[in-house]
């Protein structure tokens, strides 16, 4: 990282205390745990934490300077501005136009589908180029501006996946990331209770295709609700590419490829694609098999090779706790608990439609959050949806969650269990499963799922045969 103490005053307009504006800045840093010499620390404040409480710790670790907010109770070399979240967010635009001016920035957002999309385009642009994507699900104000300080200079490409739970904030991103190219997964529910309305989150998301830049791409899911409000958001002089499941008439069509085997596993794990003419098997469930046809849709502007794009698919490395897929003493664990909303969840349904035995299925579900005065409703909503797939047994976990119970009882589920806690789950869930069984698990991330993974691996190696 080629700046000064100086360059980053002028970048962010500070007033400097007690610094060298000649001083070199080796990275950018907002956890004081991970400075090191010559590191520029950032105090972001957050709910637990306030990031002001630790300038001294991060200068003691090798901090040159503090980016503080004004009038903050410290004494150590500081930049002092008037936000430093907007700092910070202004500090990785200037980097993103200057020392990585050569990537093609691609940005990405939606209700669903943003992580699994990111980490497919990344695998498929990765066969030709050379590039880097947001750790994990680093998507806010935060975590967009740390993506652009962890990448590396000399690279062809980098993908963002830009996230929101309130209005303006994806246009706050998009104003920092400046996409060459927006890709648009899937608008629905997700954040309804800070938004209002799904029309309303359209709207948020299609802020991302607004801020194209002239000559850019927009990707759009045209199976998505609200397909109207992206196409008329795309700005003039920029493309638009439509990929779709469903509609010949985009510009990208797949046409699903039953798969001859049949396997449980299989279904769960890949679909055999159509696009073009020409077949790929991509590593994911029918039912969000749409992911990885706007990878290729992203891949085609590139100029990727069928070849190409499926050795693109052929590496891809499966996010934790999406759809992932374990198997302890004959039973099969499938950990979508990443995090969860009812859109999520519909498509959880629709991918297990494929088993044949209902009765070895067991669906832990969990309270979806952020859905403010609408989740008794969407709870509701799933729970009803849950009944229409014929699905037998299901575990609903927490408070919000009573009410998908409540609404699968009413539609004929007779297999209902409510539990206050998550402990308690595990307990339950080993008196009853045998070998052959299969466990889902989905619930928001808060709701942390993947202990009852943990719990469930522990239980069942004692309890059921080798």
């Amino acid at each position: 990282m080629g700046y000064t103490i100086g360059d980053v005053v002028r970048i962010i307009d500070a007033v400097p205390e007690d610094v060298d504006l000649s001083s070199q800045i080796k990275a950018i840093v907002t956890d004081s745990r991970k400075v090191t010499e010559g590191d520029l620390f950032v105090a972001i404040p957050g709910e637990k934490y306030d990031g002001h409480d630790f300038t001294g710790a991060a200068y003691m670790n090798g901090a040159v300077a503090c980016v503080v907010r004004r009038g903050s109770n410290t004494s150590v070399p500081r930049l002092e501005v008037a936000d430093t979240v907007v700092a910070l967010g202004m500090m990785a635009k200037h980097r993103l136009l200057n020392e990585l001016a050569n990537a093609t920035r691609i940005a990405i957002t939606g209700s669903v589908g943003k992580t699994t999309t990111k980490e497919l385009i990344y695998s498929l642009l990765s066969v030709r180029f050379s590039g880097s994507r947001s750790p994990k699900s680093f998507n806010n104000a935060i975590g967009v501006p740390l993506t652009v300080f962890e990448a590396p200079e000399d690279i062809d490409f980098i993908v963002f996946e830009v996230g929101t739970n309130h209005a303006g904030e994806i246009a706050y991103l998009a104003s920092r990331v400046v996409p060459d190219i927006a890709v648009i997964t899937r608008s629905g529910y997700g954040h309804i209770g800070f938004l209002g309305s799904t029309e309303a989150i359209a709207h948020e998301k299609a802020d991302l295709l607004r801020a194209l830049r002239p000559g850019g791409v927009a990707v759009i899911n045209i199976d998505s609700i609200h397909r109207d409000i992206f196409i008329s958001s795309v700005p003039k002089g920029v493309k638009t590419v439509t990929y779709s499941m469903r509609s010949e008439d985009a510009s990208v069509h797949a046409r699903h490829l039953p798969d001859e085997e049949g396997k449980l596993e299989n279904r769960l794990t890949k679909t055999r694609l159509q696009v073009d003419g020409e077949a790929y098997t991509v590593p994911l469930p029918y039912a969000i098999a749409e992911n990885a046809v706007a990878a290729i849709a992203v891949a085609k502007l590139f100029g990727l090779s069928h070849d190409e794009i499926q050795e693109g698919f052929d590496r891809f490395e499966h996010v934790p706790m999406r759809m992932e897929l374990t198997e302890i003493r004959g039973v099969k664990i499938v950990n979508d608990a990443y995090n969860a909303n009812p859109d999520s969840m519909l498509a959880l349904f629709r991918t297990f439609d494929v088993i044949q035995d209902n009765r070895k299925a067991w669906f832990v579900l969990g309270d979806m959050l952020e859905l403010g005065e609408f989740s008794e409703e969407l709870h509701r909503m799933v729970g009803r949806e849950f009944a229409k797939h014929g699905f037998k047994n299901l575990l609903a976990v927490g408070k919000e969650a009573r009410f998908i119970a409540e609404e699968a009882v009413m539609n004929g589920v007779k297999n209902v269990y409510y539990f206050t806690e998550r402990e308690e789950v595990a307990e339950f869930l080993e008196k009853v499963l045998s070998r052959g069984d299969i466990v889902v698990l989905k619930a928001s991330r808060a709701m942390e799922f993947e202990k009852i993974v943990e719990e469930l691996n522990d239980a069942l190696s004692h309890t059921l045969p080798a």
